[in-house]
Order: structure tokens, then C-alpha cells, then sequence
């Protein structure tokens, strides 16, 4: 799979990536778009919307290279964001996603600002995805409860290489993509066994339905924040 999305129709590049790689090849693909989406968030015009969700900024350190991050700790609850990824522990579950790999066993978030060329082992455990996939979709609820998401547009001044032609969220892709892998039991990354049988007993493939259903016809190509 590609680290970013350079087809200037974001459902065919959906659809193309989850025949050949199943729920993974969505899952990496909705990532490229979820992090742009947070991109927008961080420039909010009214201010960080990160901020006013209780994260709370790290710039790097002295001679640390990569952008900020953003960390928040509510309950048992642990989220660490970057511009390449999204560290999350609760309820005994540590995952790392990152936009071009994952998902990854983590033992607390790397200190890094920018995306280390390794983050670890892979880990098949769906729980994990489907902790992330929640936590993505809450995530995307909060922030259109609480400013909407006219926001979430390219800036004037740039000339993106990945966005949706208007506003828009994940929240139900995220949802039924959790709900898909908790149901088939899929272990990611993957073409298991066990994803291309549920396809074959149904005739469809639920990732790419979920991608032709909450992901919109793009013109532009995705712009990486």
C-alpha cells in the first residue's frame, strides 16, 4: 500500500485498496484522511480545537526534530497525537496507527515528534483496532458537536495533495469499520483467510461499501499536514 493517497478520486482509491488488502488497505487509507482532518482541527479559525478538547501541546524538545504532538490523559483513558499517528491506551489496550503502517503493539507512546522509521511489531489483536476505530469516531463526533466542521476545507493558500472537495467526517466510517473487523474477527495487517471466507459467504466486500458510503468523489488529492 501507498503512505498517502494520490488518486484524485478518494472512493476508487477506497475501493482499490480494500479489494486488494481487505479491511487493512481501508483502514490505512482512512488514516491518510483522518490525520488531514486533525490537521484542519489544529487551525481552527476560533482556535486549536485540540486544545479545547483537553489535549495539551508538546513542541519538540531542543534539538528534536518533527512538529508538535498532542497528549491527553482522562481517566484510565491515555491519547497521544501526532501528524503521522495516534497512540491509544484504556481498558488495558495500548495500539499505536500510524499513517503508513500499522496496527502496532506499543508499551507507552514512542517520545518522538517525528514518525520513527520502526514502531514496533505488528499485533493482530482485534480488540485493539476496534478500541481505535471507537476512540476515532468519538473523536470525530466531538469535534462536530462542539464546532462543526466547515472548517475542514484546504487553506486558501495551499494547494492540497489529499482532502475531501468539502467538509466533512469519519465518525460512521470509523464506527462501521470497528464493527466490521470486531464481527469477522479480523486480524490486521491482513489478507487473512478469514475476511476473504466472510467476503466469499456474502459476495460483498463491507470495506469497500463503507468507503462508497462516507467517503465523497474528491478532485483534489490529500494534503499531508
Amino acid at each position: 500500500m501507498p503512505d498517502r493517497l494520490d488518486c484524485p478520486d478518494l472512493a476508487t482509491a477506497l475501493h482499490a485498496g480494500s479489494r486488494e488488502h481487505g479491511e487493512h488497505g481501508v483502514l490505512l487509507q482512512l488514516l491518510d484522511v483522518e490525520f488531514w482532518l486533525i490537521g484542519r482541527d489544529v487551525e481552527h479559525p476560533r482556535g486549536n480545537l485540540l486544545l479545547q478538547l483537553g489535549f495539551t501541546r508538546e513542541p519538540p524538545t531542543v534539538g528534536a526534530r518533527g512538529r508538535s504532538r498532542y497528549r491527553r490523559r482522562a481517566g484510565d483513558e491515555h491519547v497521544v497525537l501526532w501528524g503521522w499517528g495516534l497512540y491509544l491506551a484504556r481498558d488495558g489496550i495500548e495500539v499505536l496507527l500510524t499513517r503508513s503502517g500499522g496496527p502496532f503493539a506499543a508499551a507507552g507512546p514512542p517520545d518522538v515528534f517525528e514518525r520513527p522509521s520502526t514502531a514496533g511489531r505488528d499485533t493482530s489483536a482485534t480488540h485493539a483496532l476496534v478500541a481505535a476505530c471507537d476512540w476515532l469516531a468519538a473523536y470525530e463526533d466531538r469535534v462536530d458537536a462542539g464546532a462543526g466542521i466547515a472548517h475542514r476545507v484546504p487553506r486558501p493558500d495551499s494547494t492540497p495533495t489529499a482532502a475531501p472537495p468539502e467538509p466533512w467526517t469519519l465518525s460512521a466510517a470509523w464506527r462501521e469499520l470497528g464493527a466490521l473487523v470486531a464481527r469477522t474477527g479480523a486480524e490486521l495487517p491482513a489478507t487473512s483467510r478469514n475476511i476473504a471466507d466472510h467476503q466469499e459467504a456474502t459476495g460483498t466486500n463491507e470495506a469497500a461499501d463503507i468507503a462508497a458510503r462516507h467517503v465523497p468523489e474528491s478532485t483534489h488529492a490529500t494534503e499531508r499536514r
